[in-house]
């Protein structure tokens, strides 16, 4: 994970069909060249941000607060662990990057049923996918990180075991945290288990020295408070580079994992998303997603980021149809299999695109996508605006509501999205001021509120 960008911003919008937007109404900063807002996650009450770049490229996490007057205030900041693994008489220390990179928030109770978690206290989980591991027999080994933290009774975050890690790769890219009873349930009782499950993605996993096909790990949080490694997965495709594990998302039971490096025998990197149901806390395969071919372009890259929300699941490709065309999504719902209810594509992008990533998120009313590499080039170089789609949906369709970018100035809007009802978190990884506040020129937000009327 190399990365040149310098400054975060994060647009906070309040989404509604038939809403205008108006002027910011309040600025939250993060650190410049920090990277803030590569990642999002919002519940409830919280909001974690990842600035994986922060001091040094070592990684940050910030966490807000909601208000009661719906405005946000940073509760406190997650510093980079360092952690040292005590594994036998000689313990391995671990120079850990990019803390931060990947980031989700839960918790455990689910709403409407009466189960409840031992603690019940709100978790975060954070990826730190750049870490090294030292000083080993052939020398630094790129092995990644995921640590966990939760909300003590004095309302401080604390980590609350060693951070988990794999034996190679870049476990920690991505990250979904879940919590369930059994899928598919609609009546339980207080004898039910209530399940809390951590999925961990690793897309530079090697079966093989020679294929690099990626896994998912699955953890499996028990009521003594501490985590286990329950099921590990690897890519059902045995080809080099197929990534899968790049993009991980997870509803009550329900994995998804996408693949975009996925192969066919006619297409290169088409792309492909997996869904996995974890009864007895084993991952089994349930139902494998393909996009629909048009043409043999190559470099679809469906799959490149996933979304899941209750009956909906959103799964974004980097150029729809191959080729240079602009990213896209597809939304699919799930009846008695996972069927295509639309396509969703920026209402209108005039400028070249470099869709070497993208976001997606969605929820119940909600479909979200950033295409943060929309830009246009210049005598200078290219020039990188970003931009956001958002669809409301209308029954069984999404309706499109508002394209945002951030004009001519050097942006990666829609880097990071966090979704949760009608609150949106978009990103802006760059490294340049925002001015969209005449009566605040001097500001540079790393957090921007918005409110839609």
């Amino acid at each position: 994970m190399k990365f040149f960008l310098q400054i975060a911003v994060i647009f906070l919008t309040v989404v509604n069909v038939n809403a205008s937007w108006r002027s910011a109404k309040e600025y939250l900063t993060g650190v410049s060249g920090s990277a803030f807002g590569y990642s999002i996650k919002l519940n409830d009450r919280y909001a974690v941000v990842g600035a994986p770049y922060e001091n040094s490229s070592s990684g940050a996490v910030y966490i807000f607060k909601k208000e009661d007057n719906n405005s946000w205030t940073q509760m406190q900041k997650l510093q980079n662990p360092y952690v040292r693994f005590f594994v036998g008489e000689d313990p391995p220390h671990f120079d850990v990057k990019g803390f931060g990179a990947s980031v989700d928030i839960i918790k455990p109770a689910i709403a409407n049923h009466p189960v409840v978690f031992a603690n019940n206290k709100n978790i975060i989980a954070v990826g730190a996918p750049d870490t090294y591991l030292k000083n080993t027999d052939n020398g630094d080994k790129h092995v990644g990180v995921v640590c966990l933290y939760e909300l003590n009774d004095s309302l401080q975050w604390e980590q609350t075991q060693k951070c988990m890690y794999n034996n190679e790769g870049n476990f920690g890219v991505s990250i979904a945290l879940s919590n369930y009873i059994s899928p598919g349930r609609t009546r339980v009782s207080y004898n039910d288990e209530l399940h809390v499950n951590l999925l961990v993605g690793n897309p530079e996993y090697s079966q093989n020295p020679y294929i690099h096909n990626g896994e998912v790990t699955l953890y499996d949080y028990n009521s003594s408070g501490s985590w286990n490694m329950v099921d590990e997965e690897i890519s059902p495709q045995t080809m080099d580079n197929v990534n899968f594990g790049k993009s991980v998302s997870a509803y009550q039971g329900r994995y998804v994992v996408g693949s975009p490096g996925y192969d066919t025998r006619d297409v290169d990197e088409l792309g492909s998303v997996y869904i996995y149901l974890a009864p007895s806390n084993t991952l089994s395969l349930d139902q494998q997603l393909i996009p629909v071919q048009n043409n043999n372009n190559n470099g679809w890259g469906f799959g490149t980021s996933v979304d899941i929300y209750g009956d909906l699941l959103i799964a974004g490709m980097k150029h729809l149809d191959g080729g240079s065309n602009p990213g896209a999504a597809y939304v699919y719902v799930f009846g008695e299999v996972w069927e295509k209810l639309a396509l969703l594509q920026p209402s209108s992008i005039n400028d070249s695109v470099d869709s070497a990533y993208m976001s997606v998120a969605i929820d119940e009313n909600y479909a979200v996508f950033g295409l943060p590499g929309v830009g246009y080039d210049t005598e200078e170089g290219r020039v990188f605006t970003g931009a956001v789609s958002i669809f409301n949906r209308v029954n069984d369709s999404f309706v499109w509501v508002e394209k945002e970018s951030l004009g001519d100035s050097q942006h990666f809007f829609g880097y990071g999205i966090g979704l949760y009802e009608n609150i949106l978190f978009l990103g802006d990884v760059s490294n340049n001021r925002v001015i969209l506040n005449e009566d605040k020129p001097d500001i540079n937000p790393a957090i921007i509120m918005y409110l839609l009327n």
